[in-house]
C-alpha cells in the first residue's frame, strides 16, 4: 500500500490512513494500532475478533497482527457523512419534495440491507450514527468497524459506541 492521505482519528487510539493498493490501484482506508505508542490492547483484541467475519462480507480486505501493530485495510468510500448530506438537503428547500424523499429512502434501504448482511454474518455494528454513514455513489455505506462485535462473542455483551 502507498499512503496518500489521512483521516481524523477516533477515540480508539488508532491512526487512519487513505492508501492505494499496489496490486489493483483501489483506494482503501487502513486503520493501524501501534502497540509501542500506547494503543489499547483491549481495543485491539476487540477489533481483531470480528475481522474474519468482516472479511467474508468484504468489509475488510486484509488484516495483520504482529508484535508492533495491528492493522486492517477496508474499502474507502469517498463522500460526505449522512449528517452533512441531510443538512444540504434541508438547505435546498424547507419542504420535503418527492425527489428528496426518494433519495432519503434509497439511503435508508441501502443501510438496512447492509445491517441485514452484518446480522446474517453474525456481526453487530454498535455505532450506527450519521457520522458513520458515508454517502457514496448514492448508497449509504456504514463505516467504522471499531465497535463491530460478533453476536456470539461471550466476552462482549455490553453496548459500546455513541449514545
Amino acid at each position: 500500500y502507498t499512503i496518500v492521505g489521512t483521516l481524523p482519528a477516533g477515540g480508539s487510539g488508532a491512526k487512519l490512513f487513505i492508501a492505494t493498493s499496489a496490486g489493483n490501484a483501489s483506494t482503501v482506508v487502513i486503520k493501524s494500532f501501534e502497540i509501542a505508542t500506547g494503543s489499547q490492547l483491549p481495543q485491539i483484541v476487540r477489533e481483531s475478533r470480528a475481522m474474519e467475519a468482516a472479511k467474508k462480507l468484504g468489509l475488510v480486505i486484509e488484516h495483520h497482527l504482529d508484535n508492533e501493530r495491528f492493522w486492517y485495510a477496508m474499502p474507502y468510500h469517498k463522500g460526505d457523512h449522512l449528517g452533512v448530506v441531510t443538512k444540504k438537503l434541508h438547505e435546498k428547500t424547507n419542504e420535503l419534495t418527492e425527489e428528496n424523499l426518494q433519495t432519503v429512502l434509497s439511503y435508508q434501504h441501502s443501510l438496512l440491507k447492509t445491517l441485514h448482511e452484518y446480522h446474517t454474518a453474525g456481526l453487530w455494528h454498535q455505532d450506527v450514527k450519521p457520522d458513520n454513514i458515508i454517502i457514496h455513489d448514492r448508497e449509504a455505506c456504514l463505516v467504522d468497524l471499531g465497535v463491530v462485535k460478533r453476536l456470539d462473542d461471550e466476552m462482549e455483551h455490553t453496548a459500546k459506541g455513541t449514545e
